[in-house]
C-alpha cells in the first residue's frame, strides 16, 4: 500500500511529507536549489515526475525518493501520465519556428515515441493525449480534430477520426468499457457539442450520445467512475444579462444510453 503523501513545491522549494504510521507526516527535502514547474503523480502513486526548468524531467520512487530515471526533455510545464505508467507527456511552451512542444516518452527506457507542435499554452485542454484504462488505445488533439491510435505505439498511423470538427476538448473514460467524449465550441451563431463515442476492441467508434447548446465557449469534462455519463461544465466568455464580470457557466449531464441528457441550471 503507498502511504499518503504530499509535494510541496514554491521559491527553492521541493518537499515531500509522507505520512508514517502514526498518522504523522515526516518532511524530506528533495531540492533546495530549484523550483518545480510541475509535479504529478503516476495514477498508482509509486512514482513521481518533476519538471524544472532547464533541467531534464526526473522520475522518483515515491516510496524511497530515489531517481529512477531521466527524461531528455527540459522547460517542460505539464505533464501527464498513461494510466499504467507507461507512458509520460509533456508540453513545452510553442515557439515561432513550430517545432514539435509536445512529447511522449516509453518511461521504462526513457526513448521518445511521438511528438507533434501545438499552438498554444492551454492548462484546461491539457492533457492533449490520453489512453484507455487499459492502454490498447490512445487519442490525440491536434488542430481541433481527435484521432485515435494504437496505444502502445502512439507515435503511429490514426486509425480513425472522430467525426467531429472544431474540437477544443475531449476525455477518456476511467472505466470499462471505453468510451471518449469530446467538445465543440460555439462558432459563428452555430451551438457548442458535446459527444460521447464508445470505442470497441477493434478500435472502432459508435456514437452512443450528443447534445447541443448555445452560449459554451470552453468546457470542463468530469466522468462518472462507475458507468459512461459525463457532466460537462461548460463557460461563457460573457454574461448574456450583464450581471457578471466573469461570464457564465452551464452543467449538463449527459449519459451513454442517452435516457439522461439534462441541463442543469448554475
Amino acid at each position: 500500500k503507498v502511504p499518503l503523501q504530499v509535494c510541496a513545491t514554491g521559491r527553492n522549494i521541493f518537499d515531500i511529507f509522507t505520512q508514517d504510521e502514526t498518522g504523522q507526516f515526516q518532511k524530506v527535502t528533495l531540492r533546495s536549489d530549484a523550483t518545480p514547474k510541475k509535479v504529478v503523480y503516476s495514477p498508482d502513486g509509486k512514482l513521481f515526475a518533476a519538471a524544472i526548468p532547464k533541467e531534464d524531467i526526473t522520475v522518483y520512487d515515491s516510496s524511497t525518493l530515489a531517481v529512477v530515471c531521466k527524461i531528455p526533455m527540459t522547460n517542460a510545464v505539464l505533464l501527464h501520465w498513461s494510466p499504467l505508467s507507461t507512458f509520460l507527456s509533456a508540453f513545452q511552451m510553442p515557439d515561432d519556428e513550430k517545432s514539435p512542444n509536445v512529447h511522449v516518452f516509453q518511461v521504462a527506457d526513457q526513448k521518445e515515441v511521438a511528438a507533434w507542435y501545438f499552438n498554444q499554452y492551454d492548462p484546461e485542454k491539457w492533457p492533449l493525449i490520453n489512453w484507455t484504462v487499459d492502454e490498447k488505445f490512445c487519442a490525440k488533439l491536434n488542430v481541433k480534430k481527435v484521432i485515435l491510435l494504437d496505444g502502445h505505439n502512439p507515435g503511429g498511423p490514426a486509425l480513425t477520426q472522430l467525426p467531429l470538427s472544431g474540437i477544443t476538448h475531449f476525455s477518456m473514460s476511467p472505466s470499462s468499457p471505453d468510451h471518449i467524449c469530446i467538445f465543440s465550441p460555439e462558432v459563428k451563431q452555430q451551438p457548442a457539442t458535446v459527444a460521447m463515442f464508445e470505442v470497441s476492441n477493434r478500435g472502432e467508434l459508435r456514437q452512443v450520445a450528443s447534445q447541443s447548446f448555445f452560449r459554451a465557449k470552453s468546457c470542463d469534462i468530469s466522468w462518472s467512475h462507475t458507468s459512461p455519463e459525463v457532466l460537462v461544465l461548460a463557460r461563457n466568455d460573457t454574461d448574456s444579462t450583464g450581471k457578471s464580470y466573469y461570464g457564465e457557466t452551464f452543467l449538463h449531464i449527459l449519459r451513454a444510453d442517452q435516457e439522461m441528457k439534462e441541463s442543469v441550471a448554475m
